[in-house]
């Protein structure tokens, strides 16, 4: 019995937001890429978005007007850590279950723009 309760709750701590999921840092402005992602925070920010199983979280540390273009983009979850513009079209999807945890430190505005 012992043994069945530690990997329930193992499972249920694996399948809460926010743990498990590839950190990923956008650490320029302009046009969010494929190439422009590091999953270290002093970059090069020359790699693609990396996600698990769990999905990936998106941080932003710069501030910056970002050009999405339309690109579909799968987030596990967003954090603001600077003001943030986001000028231009894209679709915002995650892992499956339609609710994308974004978090904006204090002080911050982020802007979806149109």
């Amino acid at each position: 019995m012992y043994r069945w309760i530690l990997a329930l709750a193992a499972t249920a701590t694996l399948a809460m937001p926010g743990w498990g999921q590839t950190q990923n840092y956008f650490g320029t402005t302009g046009a969010v890429t494929n190439l422009t992602w590091s999953t270290v925070i002093a970059g090069p920010y020359t790699s693609a978005f990396a996600t698990n199983a769990s999905g990936g979280i998106a941080n932003f540390n710069n501030a910056a007007t970002v050009s999405s273009g339309s690109g579909i983009f799968t987030w596990a979850g967003a954090n603001f850590n600077a003001a943030v513009t986001w000028a231009a079209g894209g679709t915002f999807t995650n892992q499956g279950n339609g609710v994308i945890p974004i978090n904006v430190s204090t002080g911050n505005t982020i802007n979806f723009g149109s």
